[in-house]
């Protein structure tokens, strides 16, 4: 599925080499998963400012280093705070002025429940902050059940395919966190804009696509199957029609077999009845010659 991103260039990606962490020292590839810091050159990477102060509970038993949640910190850095549950909200109540992780009156939950409102029927007019879960789903159970998370009002986005390459269990609609970051900002900007949207926040996807496009791209090439997900690499958009034409005209070889079939019967018995008539008439002409 293709999504029509406006991302900034991938050129000159595939040549960066993996460096080390100016803060921690661990070599990594763009950035650090720990750090949050870019490792290679800033200008090849986007930044952006999001309309909303973003909070991300990461649970600490989800690895950062496959973490897509990451993504969103390096790209908006100023816009993102990445919370460790449950130590990193212990130190937001803290230094709260009413011992509250979060001020319910101006934070909102993404998560889909029964109570959760769309983005059309919220008043955004005191929202200032919006919070987003990093975890599996069986750790989001925990985190949901933490009393500074709980009691937030829940917001939800409309649904939407993954196109995460790491197998989901739960659903296809289950999303990696920066593709429901992604979703619901492109949602809010364009319920904004009454729903007009250019690509403003296009760029949260960029590692995301950029990825996406590897993982395409080597298996195309070395034509082989993505063994974790069934139908994950795609094929060119005119590629199905392709198919579907082939499949068609396999099936009119099908139909066309019994009929060759037929007719090599029926050659093969032509040519046996016309050798039977040419050794009558030649044991004819050796009669004719005894009797004469």
């Amino acid at each position: 599925m293709s999504l029509d991103l406006k991302l900034a260039s991938f050129e000159g990606l595939d040549d960066e080499p993996r460096k080390k962490c100016p803060n921690c020292e661990r070599t990594c590839k763009f950035y650090c998963p720990h750090c949050f810091t870019i490792v290679n050159e800033i200008n090849k990477i986007p930044q952006l400012t999001l309309p909303l102060k973003t909070y991300i509970v990461h649970h600490p038993k989800e690895k950062v280093s496959k973490s897509t949640a990451i993504h969103a910190k390096v790209l908006a850095p100023e816009s993102v705070e990445i919370i460790e549950f449950p130590l990193g909200l212990d130190a937001l109540v803290e230094n709260s002025e009413n011992d509250q992780a979060f001020d319910l009156n101006s934070t909102l939950l993404l998560f889909p429940s029964e109570e959760s409102k769309p983005i059309s029927e919220v008043d955004w007019g005191k929202i200032k902050n919006v919070v987003f879960i990093d975890s599996t789903w069986l750790q989001t159970r925990r985190i949901l059940r933490d009393p500074r998370i709980k009691n937030l009002p829940k917001i939800q986005i409309n649904a939407h395919k993954t196109r995460f390459w790491r197998h989901q269990k739960v659903s296809d609609y289950c999303l990696a966190t920066i593709e429901a970051i992604y979703f619901f900002f492109k949602e809010f900007v364009a319920h904004k804009n009454n729903g007009k949207y250019e690509g403003q926040v296009d760029n949260l996807l960029f590692f995301f696509e950029y990825t996406f496009q590897l993982i395409q791209k080597k298996y195309k090439r070395e034509k082989r199957p993505f063994k974790h997900i069934k139908g994950y690499i795609k094929n060119d958009d005119n590629d199905d029609e392709v198919k579907e034409n082939q499949k068609e005209k396999e099936k009119e070889k099908e139909k066309e077999k019994p009929n060759e079939k037929k007719s090599e019967t029926n050659e093969s018995t032509n040519e046996q009845t016309n050798n039977k008539e040419i050794e009558k008439k030649i044991e004819q002409t050796k009669k004719k010659k005894k009797l004469n």
